[in-house]
């Protein structure tokens, strides 16, 4: 039971990442990321980057220029990106750009950000 548990838990993973690049935009996918990773960090304002930001781009289905131009555009809707640093001045705003949904996200993402 607990290898099928995996299994399924592994397959879920791939099929909502799979969704998230092909029904998101470029930005939204970087906020949505954001957003993750600060609810991943409980809910905190200021997540440093995981990885390097050419692995990110790699991860999110976009080459680094256009990864690059999505953090900017995210400068004004409430981020604030220096080197690895980012600073989410406000979540509402972001959460507008990045539309959680629990098909996509997966139940872990809070919805009720984008509600508000």
């Amino acid at each position: 039971m607990a290898g099928m548990r995996e299994l399924a838990n592994g397959y879920r993973t791939f099929v909502r990442h799979a969704k998230n690049l092909k029904l998101r935009n470029s930005q939204e996918r970087l906020a949505a990321y954001i957003l993750y990773q600060s609810q991943s960090n409980g809910d905190t304002d200021t997540i440093i980057l995981p990885v390097e930001k050419r692995h990110l781009a790699s991860h999110l289905g976009m080459t680094p220029e256009n990864l690059s131009r999505s953090m900017k555009a995210l400068k004004g809707h409430g981020v604030a990106i220096q080197g690895t640093r980012v600073t989410i001045n406000d979540q509402t705003r972001l959460a507008a750009v990045a539309e959680p949904d629990p098909l996509i996200d997966g139940p872990q993402i809070k919805t009720t950000i984008a509600a508000t």
